[in-house]
């Protein structure tokens, strides 16, 4: 199986061509999403979206009207969900946009003591019934009592998202503190259809470093 790579986090042009250049899958793009330095406004991310073939706009808890409204003047390739969205908006959203639709679901840290299988695999088969195309798993991390939304730099429980992955009813990447040093151990370990990645290959939130994406995604492509 060829794992594909998502590098998400992209706020300018130049390092989405970077890379799409070394070989990414998609790119991501974080879209007037306030408390993320990675979060870029709806123009500069129509000229990202314009420099590559495959881009993923994500948005937060927006309903249905605004997510359909960015597929309309962006046409990325996927819309990705964080936060929690209804099911039945997402069945709403699923018949108003020509785009894919992506879930980020978020699972707890391996010391996590309190970690519910049972609730994410509902969960993920029910976002898969209401037409999600692709799940993201993602590391559950709260800051002060507030959930963080992606870029945390923090590895999930993989032996749980292996076996999510392993049950689940549609393709499933694995994000959370992904670089080039462990990318390998997570393909094993979890054996995920994509890696999702940010933090892991970055100067600076928001500015990506080009040596480390090159790097990972060699590392990826090598098996």
């Amino acid at each position: 199986m060829t794992v594909q790579v998502k590098i998400c986090g992209i706020t300018s042009s130049d390092d989405a061509c970077v890379a799409a250049q070394a070989g990414a899958d998609f790119i991501g793009v974080i879209v007037e999403i306030n408390e993320s330095p990675r979060s870029v406004p709806r123009e500069t991310a129509r000229r990202i979206i314009s420099a590559v073939t495959a881009p993923v706009v994500l948005v937060v808890e927006k309903n249905h009207a605004e997510a359909v409204q960015m597929a309309e003047e962006l046409h990325p390739f996927a819309i990705q969900l964080i936060g929690s969205t209804p099911y039945v908006e997402i069945e709403h959203l699923k018949t108003r946009i020509a785009c894919r639709l992506w879930k980020t679901v978020q699972i707890p840290p391996p010391e996590h003591p309190n970690s519910h299988f049972s609730d994410l695999e509902e969960q993920i088969n029910r976002y898969h019934a209401a037409g999600v195309d692709l799940v993201v798993l993602d590391t559950l991390v709260r800051c002060n009592g507030v959930v963080k939304k992606g870029g945390t730099g923090q590895t999930c429980d993989w032996q749980m998202a292996k076996k999510l992955i392993a049950g689940a009813p549609l393709p499933v990447f694995l994000a959370g503190g992904i670089n080039p040093a462990n990318v390998r151990a997570a393909i094993a370990a979890v054996h995920p259809q994509g890696v999702d990645v940010s933090s892991g290959v970055e100067l600076s939130p928001g500015k990506k470093d080009p040596q480390k994406m090159v790097e990972l995604i060699k590392v990826v492509h090598a098996g």
